[in-house]
């Protein structure tokens, strides 16, 4: 029962006599009181004292029915919450989504061994609908890290993931660098008919007895579709026989570490990524892999070639370089996305005869490093089917704290219906490198904005078109971003046109450094 303020229980208090006179004074003062005032004070205080007992009592039973009341609401409040948990959605979610959520879990944590490997056991202990979905899936098991198990029986672990797996492919990962329980290896190669992707990564696996583990798997590698080794080996013969394995990568993402001489089928690999030296990647490999798709090379080394015949890649569609003097040797037919890396300067001899022989047709380009001069606007000239285009500006330019070059790029990029360089161009990446001690607030100039509102929709639809031409693809991305951390604004010149062309209608954006690295993650067109 809840009491009201109107069924609180009553309290008699005793209620004090008339004072023979004003005793007001006294309280308020260090005087001495009469005789006649003493007998009435202590009863004063003696009723003051019973009444007070009272009081006290009350609150006493306040205070316990408050308690009594709150238990009840925290009890009823709780009720409320375990009920209403029960209609909450995720408990109606069908155990094939839930396998589905799993299989993003793993994705998000591909990167990282330690989570991709511990994310099955965790998951299965968020409740019993859960642990049975992950009981249930094989694929959640499917990643192998033999140095993740910091249990008491690490072996007991790896067998029963292996047996959860059930006949999934498998995703092995093996870092030498980090602590590894070796008796779990021989569990691992056991099922190397099912591996489907292997990773070997170890700065310190310079001896081969660092991977005799993986001898037992030689030509029973059925299924191994991808292999990335970033390892510093002279003499591999265990991927060979790999008759599925088509992804290939040697070397870090970064081209750190040089590539492992390393036996490798390459009639069948369609997507290659490594770092070696000119004549090797020519003579050693890609002359060799002519069903390369996707291919990316850095090359440690330039020697010049004399007498090296080109080579054809037919089927090649996405080109990754560092270092252009390997466009010399080669000719990619159906070749439509070029990323090149370059040393500052404007070295860019090499791609447009590379277009030119080749008789490609590129949709994305990628520049890094190159300066803007009359070879870049000559090679953006060649390329009308062009419609994705990343430039990025020298490390240390010797001159680009003047806008003069950009303006020179801007200006011939602008639509004019009689000069068009790049017309099928909907993608603009352009990144610059902000100048910290010039405060010129027209750093971008009005070329830029010219050159944009010149793509836009409106502006296309008022230019007069030959009626035999094809009406220019009108600019729907743009995004301008630093090539260096800096604490400087963006000029205030690019800040406005940037405002003027989302209101047109146009998908533009700044970005800071760290949202640069980040596009350049989301754009990533190479393995």
């Amino acid at each position: 029962m809840v009491l009201g303020m109107d069924n609180l229980p009553s309290v008699d208090l005793p209620r004090l006599g008339a004072s023979p006179r004003d005793l007001t004074p006294l309280l308020k003062s260090n005087d001495t009181p009469l005789p006649s005032d003493i007998p009435f004070i202590r009863d004063i205080v003696s009723r003051e004292e019973n009444r007070l007992d009272a009081l006290n009592d009350q609150i006493q039973n306040l205070q316990a029915k408050l308690a009594q009341l709150t238990r009840m609401r925290d009890e009823t409040a709780e009720s409320v919450r375990q009920h209403r948990s029960v209609l909450h959605p995720v408990r109606c979610v069908p155990p094939e989504i839930l396998c589905e959520i799993f299989a993003l879990v793993l994705l998000s944590a591909d990167e990282d061994s330690m989570a991709r490997a511990t994310a099955p056991w965790r998951l299965g202990l968020i409740c019993r609908s859960w642990r049975q979905a992950a009981l249930s899936y094989p694929l959640l098991w499917c990643s192998i890290t033999p140095h993740s198990f910091p249990a008491s029986d690490p072996l007991v672990m790896m067998d029963t993931q292996l047996l959860r797996s059930s006949n999934a492919p498998l995703v092995v990962s093996w870092q030498g660098d980090q602590p590894v329980d070796f008796r779990l290896l021989p569990l691992v190669v056991v099922h190397c008919d099912r591996w489907r992707t292997l990773r070997l990564s170890s700065p310190f696996a310079s001896f081969h007895s660092m991977l005799d583990w993986l001898l037992p798997a030689t030509g029973r590698l059925a299924q191994l579709e991808t292999l990335e080794m970033i390892i510093r080996l002279h003499k591999v013969d265990i991927f060979s026989t790999a008759p599925a394995l088509r992804q290939l990568v040697l070397t870090d993402r970064e081209f750190q570490m040089t590539s492992p001489q390393i036996d490798i089928p390459w009639g069948q690999i369609t997507h290659y990524r490594a770092r070696y030296e000119l004549w090797h990647q020519l003579s050693k490999i890609l002359k060799r892999a002519s069903a390369l798709v996707e291919c990316a090379v850095k090359i440690t080394e330039r020697p010049p070639l004399h007498g090296q015949n080109m080579i054809l890649l037919p089927h090649l569609q996405r080109l990754d370089i560092d270092g252009s003097t390997i466009l010399n040797h080669l000719e990619a037919p159906s070749l439509h996305t070029l990323s090149s890396r370059h040393t500052p300067g404007p070295l860019l001899g090499e791609h447009l005869p590379f277009i030119q022989r080749s008789g490609c047709s590129l949709t994305r380009l990628v520049l890094t490093g190159c300066e803007v001069s009359f070879e870049l606007i000559t090679l953006l000239q060649g390329l009308p089917a062009l419609a994705y285009l990343r430039l990025e500006c020298p490390i240390h330019p010797p001159h680009w704290s003047s806008p003069e070059p950009q303006a020179t790029l801007f200006d011939a990029l602008t639509l004019t219906g009689t000069s068009e360089i790049c017309p099928n161009l909907t993608s603009f990446l352009y990144g610059y490198y902000p100048d910290t001690e010039s405060k010129d607030p027209e750093f971008f100039g009005s070329s830029f904005s010219r050159m944009v509102q010149s793509r836009s929709i409106e502006v296309h639809a008022e230019i007069p078109q030959d009626p035999m031409s094809t009406r220019p693809s009108p600019l729907q991305f743009l995004r301008v971003f630093e090539l260096v951390e800096s604490r400087v604004p963006p000029p205030a010149d690019l800040v406005t046109s940037l405002e003027t062309l989302r209101d047109g209608g146009i998908d533009a954006a700044f970005l800071n450094h760290s949202d640069s690295e980040n596009l350049r993650v989301q754009h990533n067109f190479f393995i």
